[in-house]
């Protein structure tokens, strides 16, 4: 992702003043002689005008040009914008130095976004060597002025230890001051934390209250990554149609794939569902969800994707409660099944049970799992469309996206018939009324797993 989209900078310049509406022409004849004799704050302007073609025709030259003059007579807020041109390349050739040179200026005036933007030029390396403490410095500057982007980044520095000491409680106090400005990431990391009890005490109300107000926030323009926070959001409180718009607007790698959801057939799970206790998130070394899967024997084994574990020199499991077990050791059998089977200390006293007979054409079938990576866990139901030819794998359509690799496929009795397999995403047509396409492993092959297992008992630790 761009470290200043562009459609953000539009943003920022229209709040800013930069972007007016458009004048009547003797408003332009006038603050064009306004420019020629010096006045900053009319250069400033002018080149706004020429950059979003306000008025005038579109010049980004002549608007760099304008902008240069004001931003060299020390006007901050034209030494800002003209960091954020060299930034993104426009009208002039991209040059992180130039644009690190002039947010400094700016910043060193007290301009709150260009002491943000020169924060991420630190933390990202761009046109200056990579420095988080001094990211840290100028996020802070920010912050204190109550730039909700720059509490955001704070509130993660702390978070992640990136620059300061890891500190939840200062990253909870930092997304709190953002969330309540609105800011669509901060109330995403803020109901996470109350979810998990990071840097405040595990509070279910108040990370559903967070959640509940990040899915009532309007949709942004495509491109967005508000749109991304707004879409996961929606899925936690269960709002499915707006997640599916809000995730397509995002337009990031994950974007496409919420075309399979359908709503429709898609809810939050129940105390009346069975599964609940043993749906796990399964967890790298960061800590991030990298997909589902779910306990499936009371000695603490666990099911999931082959795929979702591959490469992982770290693995761990949390359920619902947020209690996460460190993985011990992997029985993959034949990866080519795309399912493994891991060690963990838990002794569950609720695990899925594998059903009797495998599942056929045109029977009903119940997905439990995280898609997106989120916490709650998601319900979806189908129907089992077709079998290949040697009853390996099985269609069915179920919605599937990122996140639901490994998640517990059930019959209408909750008896295990498959695991949620990769290439869960792919769907053949973009029609709200078509089913979704999710290919899954069946219950022959979790049972050929087990037997294994079971026969030899010996667990390979992880890479």
């Amino acid at each position: 992702m761009k470290l200043i989209p562009l459609l953000l900078l539009v943003g920022i310049l229209a709040v800013s003043g930069w972007a007016e509406d458009k004048k009547p022409e003797p408003y332009l004849v006038e603050l064009a002689k306004k420019a020629e004799a010096g006045d900053a704050k009319a250069q400033c302007n002018l080149g706004g005008h020429y950059f979003f073609g306000e008025g005038v025709t579109q010049d980004y030259k002549e608007a760099v040009k304008w902008v240069t003059k004001s931003a060299e007579q020390g006007n901050a807020g034209a030494q800002r914008y003209l960091g954020c041109i060299y930034l993104e390349g426009e009208g002039v050739t991209r040059d992180y130095k130039e644009a690190v040179k002039w947010l400094t200026k700016s910043a060193e005036q007290g301009d709150a976004l260009a002491q943000r933007y020169l924060g991420s030029c630190y933390k990202n390396g761009q046109g200056v060597g990579k420095d988080e403490k001094e990211a840290v410095k100028w996020y802070t500057k920010a912050a204190e002025q109550r730039d909700a982007g720059a509490q955001l980044m704070l509130g993660a520095c702390y978070a992640l230890g990136n620059g300061v000491t890891q500190d939840y409680k200062e990253a909870v106090k930092w997304y709190t001051k953002a969330a309540e400005q609105g800011e669509a990431g901060a109330q995403c990391l803020l109901g996470v934390c109350y979810k998990n009890g990071q840097g405040a005490g595990k509070d279910e109300k108040e990370a559903v209250k967070w959640f509940t107000k990040l899915s009532s926030l309007t949709l942004k323009t495509k491109g967005s990554l508000d749109n991304y926070f707004i879409g996961l959001g929606s899925l936690e409180t269960g709002n499915f149609a707006k997640a599916k718009q809000a995730l397509l607007l995002a337009g990031n790698r994950y974007g496409p794939t919420a075309e399979n959801i359908r709503s429709e057939h898609m809810r939050l799970i129940n105390s009346n569902d069975p599964c609940g206790a043993f749906v796990l998130q399964i967890l790298d070394k960061d800590g991030s969800i990298i997909g589902t899967g779910f306990f499936c024997d009371p000695n603490g084994w666990v099911l999931t994707a082959a795929h979702v574990v591959a490469g992982q020199e770290m693995i761990s499991v949390r359920d619902r409660q947020m209690n996460t077990w460190q993985v011990e050791g992997l029985f993959p059998g034949e990866f080519s099944s795309d399912v493994v089977l891991m060690k963990t200390s838990a002794h569950p006293q609720d695990y899925a049970e594998l059903a009797d007979t495998d599942s056929d054409v045109s029977d009903l079938v119940i997905q439990v799992g995280h898609p997106f990576g989120v916490l709650q866990q998601i319900v979806s139901e189908g129907k089992v469309e077709n079998l290949n030819g040697n009853g390996s794998a099985w269609v069915c359509s179920m919605s599937a996206m990122p996140g639901n690799s490994g998640s517990p496929v059930f019959n209408q009795e909750w008896e295990l018939v498959g695991i949620t397999s990769k290439g869960s995403y792919f769907i053949n047509s973009k029609k709200d009324s078509d089913p979704a396409c999710t290919w899954v492993v069946p219950l022959r092959e979790l049972r050929k797993l087990f037997e294994a297992a079971k026969k030899v008992s010996c667990f390979s630790p992880l890479l």
